[in-house]
């Protein structure tokens, strides 16, 4: 159970701060109104929701294990991806590795809760249910590490760059290291297997 909610921390703290970055991105780097932020980010919902329909299903093949270290693995190559955002333009870019970055989160996000709420009794379900929600408000750390680490290099590049170069290289940084903390995930998860749920276990 507790290498679920470290699981379950690494994928909301990342995807959740790359949301906040992608925004950023779109705004402060390709100069997009509100409307067109909200866009930019069909993609990821969109593949966020097929993630959900088919999670069931890959943790009955895979096992929770396999689903966590296959999500976290897209998810940060998705993420990692998003190092090639270019200064103008891109949205096809955009759209591909957001959208990736969306479908392997929510397969984790299922799978990490599933191996926390599999094979407990009836009396348990509803303290570990809540402790699995937990890894959703730590994530926030993840929010402002990647804020911190885009604040500190965008800075070391104001000098011999323009402020929006400045602010892409921040943002590169930033994305990038957050798609290296989910590939370490996706190693955990390899390295610290869950047991495989009977299928009265999964989520229907």
């Amino acid at each position: 159970m507790k290498w679920g909610g470290l699981i379950g921390f690494i994928t909301l703290g990342m995807c959740g701060g790359t949301t906040v970055l992608l925004s950023l991105y779109m705004q402060d780097v390709l100069g997009c109104s509100a409307p067109a932020t909200g866009a930019g980010f069909l993609a990821e919902g969109i593949a966020a929701l097929i993630g959900g329909m088919l999670a069931a299903r890959l943790i009955g093949a895979l096992g929770t294990a396999g689903v966590m270290a296959t999500g976290l693995a897209v998810q940060g190559l998705g993420t990692g991806a998003m190092v090639l955002l270019p200064e103008d333009g891109g949205p096809a870019l955009l759209l591909l590795t957001s959208g990736t970055m969306g479908f392997g989160h929510v397969l984790t996000v299922v799978s990490f809760i599933t191996a926390m709420t599999s094979g407990l009794r009836d009396d348990e379900q509803a303290v570990v249910g809540g402790l699995s929600q937990l890894p959703q408000f730590l994530g926030a750390i993840g929010t402002a590490c990647l804020a911190a680490i885009v604040t500190a290099r965008t800075k070391a590049l104001a000098t011999t760059a323009s402020p929006t170069l400045a602010t892409l290289g921040g943002l590169h940084t930033a994305m990038l290291t957050a798609g290296f903390v989910c590939l370490v995930g996706a190693l955990l998860a390899v390295l610290f297997p869950r047991p495989t749920p009977s299928r009265w276990d999964l989520p229907q």
